[in-house]
């Protein structure tokens, strides 16, 4: 009883023509595979005449299209050109849940034969997916970036959802039980905002409020998951106060991020909070808010760097480099400039210069690694003692 199957959910666009099958056509996928589910023995559903395709499946997939319309929806984007290389899915039956699902990969409870998947989870590993594959040019920058890129799949499950957390449908599930990322009015980036300690600590008390044989097998999987969670944070004596408490110092030139130190998915809520302040301020969604904004700095280009010595200005080879501390200065922009002191309070208030803080060290590091032939590169602002480049974005620069 130990090997409990779990249901995975591979998702990538993927070039080429669409599925044959209309049914998957209509729902933007080319193809959907199943495997380890001996009730649905399919090596692709989309290969199916569409009388072929079982009744459970054909909830699934006319689920997958409503939740792509929103995703495409949300982007302003008419989803046939969106989706134009099809959706290429995998459903393949593992060990664990929905929590358990990774960037590209959606997890379901093993007794899976057909019927709907956890919503909330496939969006936002849609999110990942439109973030790696270069569809939306200006995200793509910011896929490596930390600040955003757990941030934004979750804000994209969000929007489509409607919904102010990421919640499971799970029916086995108690009502205090099926928030996986509640939304909370008060999260900023401090430690104990950051960290979850809320969020952890309220499904503590709804998991205790439960005897633990009235518990169903998904209810209690989650409850061992906030346990393990919560011990995690109580070998935490003092959180990360500002952004270099991420870095680790000790691998040159500027270190390396720490995930268990500073795992991307903390950073949700309280962009999501500072987010909804702006958008009662600018009359922009939050989800409008990012999109817009990373459009207008990846407009303005990569970056380019002056020789200290020379003032030649030349651009280093490598990926992208875009800063997303930028993108969260931009939505000033969108705010009336009567407001502006409320949006700096809104700033203030959520701490947001912790998140700006790390993502200029991020931006650093990956610039150095483009420029590794060169041991010192600084950032517009920083003392320019010892530095041999200086790098800033294309423009900044004049001739």
């Amino acid at each position: 009883m130990k090997n409990l199957l779990f249901l995975l959910v591979w998702v990538a666009l993927v070039p080429g023509a669409f599925a044959r099958n209309e049914l998957c056509r209509e729902s933007f996928l080319k193809s959907l595979k199943i495997g380890n589910v001996s009730s649905l023995p399919f090596s692709n559903v989309c290969d199916l005449r569409p009388e072929e395709v079982p009744a459970a499946l054909r909830s699934t997939i006319a689920q997958l299209k409503d939740l792509n319309l929103g995703i495409a929806r949300a982007f302003g984007a008419e989803p046939e050109a969106f989706f134009k290389d099809g959706i290429k899915l995998s459903i393949v039956a593992l060990e664990s849940g929905p929590i358990s699902s990774v960037a590209g990969m959606m997890a379901v409870y093993p007794e899976w034969a057909g019927g709907p998947v956890e919503p909330a989870v496939y969006v936002h590993e849609i999110g990942h997916v439109l973030m790696y594959l270069d569809h939306v040019p200006a995200l793509t920058a910011l896929s490596r970036n930390t600040v955003i890129n757990e941030a934004f799949p979750d804000l994209l499950s969000r929007t489509v959802m409607n919904r102010p957390g990421i919640d499971f449908i799970d029916p086995t599930l108690p009502a205090c039980g099926r928030n996986l990322r509640p939304a909370k009015p008060s999260f900023s980036y401090s430690f104990r905002d950051l960290f979850g300690l809320h969020e952890a600590v309220d499904y503590q008390k709804c998991c205790e409020s439960i005897p633990d044989e009235e518990k169903s097998p998904h209810f209690k999987s989650q409850c061992d998951s906030k346990k393990s969670y919560l011990t995690y944070l109580s070998t935490l004596r003092e959180g990360p106060a500002f952004a270099a408490d991420c870095v680790d110092r000790g691998k040159p030139p500027l270190g390396s991020y720490r995930p268990k130190r500073c795992p991307g998915h903390v950073f949700s809520s309280p962009l999501d909070h500072f987010l909804g302040g702006v958008e009662a301020l600018s009359g922009k969604s939050k989800f409008e808010l990012v999109v817009d904004s990373s459009r207008i700095v990846h407009r303005r280009g990569d970056f380019d760097c002056k020789e200290v010595k020379t003032g030649k200005v030349s651009r280093p080879t490598g990926s992208a480099v875009m800063s997303f501390s930028e993108v969260l200065r931009t939505m000033r922009g969108f705010v009336p400039g009567s407001l502006w002191p409320e949006f700096d309070r809104l700033w203030r208030e959520a701490n947001v210069d912790f998140a700006t803080g790390l993502d200029d060290l991020e931006v650093r590091r990956m610039l150095e690694m483009r420029l590794s032939r060169y041991e010192n590169v600084c950032l517009p602002g920083e003392s320019l003692e010892g530095c041999e480049y200086v790098c800033a974005h294309v423009g900044t620069f004049t001739p």
